[in-house]
This record gives C-alpha cells, sequence and structure tokens, in this order.
C-alpha cells in the first residue's frame, strides 16, 4: 500500500547506473552506492536500470524491476511483537488506511478505548495470562474470525518476539513496544550445558525436571533441540518449541508436568542407585 519504495542497486564491476520509472525519463548517472528513492506512488509501478562498468560500458538492454501495485484503500493489522513477561501484545497496521481495533479480542479479551491506528502505526494492549514457559496469541475481529496468531515457546525476561525482516517472520527482538521492531542476536547451541535434573520426584518437587544453561553472552534459541528418552521407557521425547529461549548466561527447566514436557527423569537419565 505504501507510496513509497528504496530500490538498491548491485552488479559485479558496476560503478555507475541511471534509472526510469515506468518508461519515463531515464535519471541522471548516479553512482552504484546510492540507491533510488521513490515517493508518491500509486498504481502499478515498474524500474528499468541501465549500469556502467568502470571502463565506461554502458549495459545494452536494461534490467526490469519486478511490477508492484500501490492501493492506499488496502486494509490489514498483524500481531507484530509480544511481551509475554509485560503482559503486552502490540499490533500494526500495515494498510493504507487507519483501522478501528474496538470490539476485536485479544486471547479472549475484549479491546476497547483504543484510538484509531494510523496507517503503518502501532497500539500496545496489555493482556494478561501468558505464560513464560509457552502459549499462543490470537487476534480475533468482533465476529471471532481469527485474523492472526503465533505459538511460542519458553520466553526471556527483558526480551519480546517480533516480527522482522523482509518477510516479516517471528524472531526474538529487543522491546521496542509503538516502534519498528530490532532483532536481538543469539549464539549458537554449542554453550549450552545440562546443569540439574530430578528424579523421581517426590515431596519437595512436584514433577521431574531437567536444567540448561546457557553460558554464553547472548540468549540462545532452542528451536529443534530434543531431550530424548530410551525406547520402550516411560513418557515421551521432549523438543523444543519455535520462539524457545535462554537468556545469557540463564537458566530454564524443562519440567515433566505433562503439559510442558511427559518424560520420566529416571527413564531419560538412569537411577541414581
Amino acid at each position: 500500500w505504501s507510496g513509497d519504495a528504496l530500490l538498491v542497486i548491485d552488479g559485479p564491476g558496476l560503478v555507475e547506473y541511471r534509472y526510469r520509472l515506468n518508461g519515463g525519463a531515464w535519471s541522471a548517472d548516479t553512482p552504484i552506492e546510492t540507491p533510488i528513492t521513490l515517493g508518491g506512488l500509486t498504481g502499478t509501478n515498474s524500474v528499468e536500470v541501465l549500469g556502467r562498468n568502470a571502463v565506461g560500458d554502458w549495459q545494452v538492454d536494461p534490467t526490469v524491476s519486478q511490477a508492484w501495485t500501490v492501493d492506499p484503500s488496502f486494509s490489514a493489522w498483524l500481531l507484530n511483537e509480544v511481551d509475554v513477561a509485560g503482559g503486552q501484545i502490540e499490533v500494526w497496521n500495515h494498510g493504507g488506511s487507519a483501522v478501528d481495533l474496538n470490539g476485536y479480542q485479544l486471547n479472549g479479551n475484549l479491546i476497547s478505548d483504543l484510538p484509531m491506528i494510523p496507517a503503518g502505526g502501532f497500539t500496545v494492549v496489555e493482556v494478561g495470562g501468558m505464560q513464560m514457559v509457552g502459549g499462543f496469541v490470537e487476534l480475533r475481529d468482533s465476529g471471532a474470525v481469527l485474523i492472526d496468531s503465533i505459538a511460542y515457546g519458553m520466553q526471556i525476561d527483558g526480551s519480546t518476539i517480533g516480527r522482522v525482516g523482509s518477510q516479516q517472520e517471528w524472531a526474538l527482538t529487543r522491546s521496542t513496544l509503538g516502534a519498528a521492531n530490532q532483532r536481538q542476536p543469539t549464539a549458537l547451541l554449542g554453550g549450552l550445558k545440562l546443569n540439574e535434573w530430578l528424579l523421581g520426584a517426590d515431596c519437595l518437587f512436584t514433577h521431574d525436571f531437567v536444567e540448561l544453561h546457557n553460558a554464553e553472552g547472548l540468549p540462545v534459541a532452542l528451536e529443534g533441540l530434543a531431550i530424548d528418552i530410551e525406547p520402550m521407557l516411560a513418557g515421551d521425547a521432549w523438543t523444543a518449541p519455535a520462539l524457545s529461549f535462554i537468556g545469557a548466561g540463564g537458566y530454564a527447566a524443562v519440567i515433566a508436568d505433562g503439559v510442558q514436557a511427559s518424560f520420566d527423569g529416571a527413564a531419560l537419565l538412569g537411577s541414581r542407585d
């Protein structure tokens, strides 16, 4: 829907380029380091580019961009950032006109008394009941039709999960509620350690657990990490769901409570006897 566009030009050996929009006049010669900046676009658009190399040879046939359409009336909104620890959810209006979310629901909580969200704007809604060990977020319209949703695993205090990149994929993010998201760098799984476990829980602890420790100076994404059990022994293997993390220098317990996991600690790790 946006009437603005930023196009980065690149190619082997190119030092300059010229371009034209929608078959119009060619631009002045421009250094390759300078992107094309367009504004006020409507309708269907495409860009043609001619490049020049360091010895002065110009490209014979222009490179033509994929056509795209600008529709200012386009209306859409998405879950954009979730702060599980703080009980806050950000909704992003990435449409071309203001939207009203009053009467909609977030995890069954009715949204009310919100101002209109302008085109490209954000709003943050307080939502209780989200669990740090994992859960989901659902945005439904006034007729209870699902608009957007996201499931998540173990979360970190002080960080959020949000949409990032050109594909708007979900990732660990720095907390920027009400503004554009920023990806939080993460470390590799190699810094994880098996730190503590409990077998045959009784009166002190209700459930068996396995505790992991992240010795790295950055958070670690756990997606795909598995706790396996021996064949024919009790319980089920556990695999970390998407959007599961341990903080830098932090600890996380995988608890066999039948909800987060259902392995039998004694079957998993063996008896101490």
